[in-house]
């Protein structure tokens, strides 16, 4: 997910909710578009 640090940056882009734990609506949504992504990468590669 970006390792060290990097939730700042996601709260930042406005992606992460106030806990910085749980993400908002936009952040899901980026996560589900990075996973279909590296699973379509996946297998055609």
């Amino acid at each position: 997910m970006g390792g060290k640090g990097s939730m700042k940056q996601w709260k930042a882009e406005g992606l992460v909710n106030n806990d910085y734990v749980h993400f908002l609506r936009g952040g899901y949504k980026f996560q589900g578009y990075l996973l279909a992504n590296a699973l379509i990468n996946f297998i055609e590669n």
